[in-house]
């Protein structure tokens, strides 16, 4: 008798989560809407930033050749500096 009473407890405690948990058919196509909105507006963003970045690289790299080349030229000409103060 107890072990009926215990099946029937649980089967009405998961008869009362599923009727008040439920979703209705409006509610799930809000929140497929949703999902579809910040689909569309965060991962596309992120795909572009990435391209940019990409496209970026070649423009640095000949940027970090300049100064290198610049830099050594200044120290090229500090030095002279310095051996001029020296003499």
């Amino acid at each position: 008798m107890r072990k009926n009473y215990f099946k029937v407890l649980g089967l009405a405690l998961c008869g009362i989560m599923a009727l008040t948990t439920s979703c209705t058919k409006d509610e799930v196509n809000d929140l497929e809407d949703r999902v579809d909105t910040i689909e569309k507006t965060s991962i596309a963003p992120i795909k572009e930033q990435v391209q940019t970045i990409q496209q970026s690289i070649p423009a640095i790299e000949q940027t970090q050749t300049a100064l290198s080349t610049h830099v050594e030229t200044v120290k090229k000409e500090v030095t002279a500096m310095g051996q001029d103060f020296a003499q």
